[in-house]
């Protein structure tokens, strides 16, 4: 029930496509911490955050001293306002830049591929909205055990430690066991396996389905009145384009499709000025083509992106007035 969408507009009002880039030489580390704080500060060579009542700061790096790490998170309660020891302007999660999004192309870099799906986002987020690992954190051990733990969510089954790979379905609706099976009266408590499926445990991401009903319980919780992070959700215009940017928008009558294309976009717009130019970006700010508009006002103008890799663009139409922005996605 939570949905996400990258920021249009930065912190000072200005248009954005929703991240910063730093090329930096800084080696970033677990720190006093244990949270790469290093990268969160512009100061010690990383990027700081974006005002934290209004956005989810992710940041995308390299962990120098654990290059295998695929990400790390800082929710509320680790900061000082939260009662725990980070500054609170750390809050966040931070991303391996081989973690990050769904493969696309063969070519493109990842940890390897068992971990090019996405899902180490995903389970960052999880922590961010206060969920913890399905098998307790424990080395282990069962809920039951001395120096046992469990992840407080009761509709997720007990579970004796991580769960690598792609685990097999041996269980009629379910998926397998372990040695928490049953509890100490005997009684059956991993009625449908372990929660190998859930995107809270450690598995392959091609093997996370799920957030439970408990699960997702709780992070709503912290996105509604009274919750820790109620503030994310009473920014909305953050994902619009500026009013600038709106307002010529409004004046343009500007439509871009079909969205998503398979190749050819056509713009048709109405506007007492011409389309000069038409430029197309990549995810990461790049133009990657450009076509002269012409002198036709309200018209119609194609362009074939048939030629590029399959994915998300920002299509930039300039009229003598300003210009419009739009995403769509080439597949």
């Amino acid at each position: 029930g939570i949905r996400f969408g990258l920021a249009h507009t930065d912190p000072a009002g200005n248009p954005t496509n929703g991240y910063e880039i730093k090329i930096s030489t800084q080696a970033f580390t677990l720190g006093t911490y244990h949270e790469y704080g290093n990268v969160k500060l512009t100061d010690s060579g990383g990027v700081d955050a974006w005002d934290n009542s209004k956005y989810i700061n992710v940041w995308c790096l390299y962990f120098s001293d654990y290059p295998t790490l695929l990400g790390i998170s800082t929710p509320y309660s680790f900061t000082v306002a939260g009662f725990g020891s980070i500054p609170n302007n750390h809050r966040g999660v931070c991303v391996s830049y081989k973690a990050l999004g769904k493969r696309v192309s063969a070519g493109d870099v990842y940890q390897s591929n068992i971990f090019d799906l996405g899902r180490t986002l995903t389970h960052e987020l999880g922590h961010f909205f206060e969920l913890w690992h399905t098998w307790g954190d424990d080395n282990g051990l069962c809920p039951w055990e001395s120096g046992g733990n469990d992840d407080g969510i009761a509709d997720t089954p007990p579970e004796t430690d991580h769960t690598f790979g792609n685990p097999s379905y041996i269980i009629s609706g379910g998926t397998s066991f372990d040695g928490c099976k049953n509890n100490p009266a005997g009684t059956l408590v991993q009625p449908y396996g372990k929660p190998c499926l859930d995107f809270m445990d450690y598995t392959d991401d091609k093997a996370m389905h799920m957030f439970t009903t408990g699960q997702a319980a709780v992070a709503i919780s912290k996105v509604s009145p009274g919750g820790e992070n109620y503030s994310l959700t009473q920014n909305p215009v953050l994902l619009n384009w500026p009013a600038g940017i709106a307002e010529i928008e409004t004046n343009a009558h500007l439509n871009i499709f079909p969205n998503p294309t398979d190749g050819l976009i056509n713009i048709t717009y109405n506007s007492a000025t011409e389309l000069q130019r038409v430029k197309v970006s990549n995810a990461l700010g790049q133009e990657i083509l450009r076509a002269d508009g012409g002198t036709v006002k309200n018209g119609l103008f194609s362009v074939n992106l048939s030629g590029l890799a399959k994915g998300f663009y920002f299509i930039t139409c300039n009229f003598a007035t300003g210009s419009i922005t739009r995403k769509i996605l080439l597949q």
